[in-house]
């Protein structure tokens, strides 16, 4: 009922909200989520994704692989296996790049809880409920932004971010 809820579109917001939540909680988005996942990485070696079972699973149950592995941040679990912390980490933050920047989709709640190395050198995520989608205009943009940086040409960079910034008007 306040102006400035109105202004902000705080009933958008809530809505979307709500509808996220919902799909989090549904195992059959969440399975459908785990199979989109399988197939963005097929190819990559580095990466795995826990089977699942789609038999046994329905919207309120989701059976999948269990997932034998060490939590990211057990650092010292990690040396001790006799992994590469820093191609530990390449893995994670390459992953990253694929999932936003070559599919639009990506993992969205990427806590130490959900990420694990295994034995044989590869990461597994788990927890697929929360995924964030990027449309193809706003991927190209990060990873013109990604490059520019990289680069360090700050105009480029600016440009950017004046073309991606969301202008707020809002008064008081």
């Amino acid at each position: 009922y306040y102006d400035m809820a109105k202004k902000m579109g705080v009933s958008r917001i809530i809505s979307t909200f709500e509808k996220s939540v919902t799909a989090e909680l549904s195992f059959t988005q969440e399975l459908s989520n785990i199979e989109c996942f399988r197939s963005n990485f097929k190819n990559d070696t580095s990466i795995y994704i826990p089977a699942t079972y789609k038999e046994l699973s329905n919207r309120n149950i989701l059976c999948m692989e269990f997932i034998d592995g060490i939590k990211i941040s057990d650092k010292e679990s990690i040396i001790e296996c006799g992994l590469d912390l820093n191609d530990v980490a390449d893995k994670v933050v390459g992953s990253y790049l694929k999932q936003i920047i070559d599919f639009g989709f990506f993992h969205a709640d990427p806590h130490s809880g959900n990420i694990f190395a295994l034995r044989d050198g590869k990461i597994a995520f788990i927890d697929y409920g929360s995924v964030g989608k990027m449309l193809p205009r706003d991927r190209e943009n990060l990873s013109d932004f990604v490059i520019y940086a990289l680069r360090k040409d700050v105009r480029r960079l600016v440009r950017i971010i004046k073309k991606v910034a969301i202008k707020c008007n809002i008064s008081n």
